[in-house]
């Protein structure tokens, strides 16, 4: 949701078979729905394993620190 803020809730869900355009299921998600907020924090948990994951970046000499490394210790900080 963060990454585009004229996308948000709440989003209509629906269902139907291939080739039938008739709707078997339908579902509207909103705001402070619980499914909606496990998957956003299910998702953000993900994202920071993966970034933990990341190979090892190397730079060239510069006095600074390596970003990967600051990016992995603020996703450790928040586990």
């Amino acid at each position: 949701m963060r990454s585009n803020v004229t996308v948000g809730p709440p989003f209509d869900l629906l269902l139907y078979k291939k080739d039938s355009l008739q709707i078997t299921r339908y579902r509207r998600i909103s705001a402070g729905d619980r499914d909606l907020n496990l998957i956003h924090s299910s998702w953000e948990q993900s994202l920071w394993r993966a970034v933990e994951q990341l190979p090892d970046i190397e730079f060239q000499p510069s006095g600074n620190e390596n970003p990967v490394e600051i990016v992995r210790e603020v996703a450790r900080s928040r586990s």
